[in-house]
């Protein structure tokens, strides 16, 4: 009996499969980048490099000298010392710094090189150049301590 139940939900499936409609996939569209201008990587350049300097200074003036208000209100002093500690136990002192990506003129990545590991700094531009809107940063020690402890305290 076992065996002609087993058999007849076999064939149903069997069934339903092949009566599914299959599903139509058609590849995605490539976003076209825009490449990033002189002057905005120029300004990209000088402002990561104040983020970086400033962090690893303790220098909390420095660090969010071009952060927009709304920046600075979502990373305070307090979040900055935290962010700073966290950095420092996980991924060491700031070494040096390449361009990675633009995305127009207004994203940036940086793969950055600390003592222990790059650090992927992002940030996101206002569309005058003047203020950062946006920053992360990304790396495997991060993601690895973030996973076990979603508090970077």
């Amino acid at each position: 009996m076992k065996k002609i139940i087993t058999i007849a939900l076999l064939a149903l499936v069997l069934l339903a499969a092949g009566c599914a409609k299959k599903a139509e996939f058609t590849e995605p569209v490539p976003a076209v980048e825009e490449a990033a201008s002189a002057e905005s990587i120029a300004i990209a350049n000088n402002i990561s490099e104040k983020i970086l300097v400033g962090l690893d200074r303790g220098d909390y003036s420095m660090f969010s000298a071009d952060f927009s208000d709304r920046t600075k209100e979502s990373m305070d002093e307090a979040y900055f010392n935290k962010l700073r500690r966290f950095l420092k136990d996980n991924s060491g002192d700031y070494v040096d710094k390449v361009l990675a990506f633009s995305k127009g003129d207004t994203q940036f990545g940086y793969d950055c090189q600390f003592s222990k590991e790059t650090v992927l700094l992002g940030f996101v531009l206002s569309s005058d150049l003047t203020k950062v809107e946006t920053l992360y940063f990304d790396s495997e020690n991060i993601r690895n301590r973030l996973a076990s402890n979603l508090d970077f305290v």
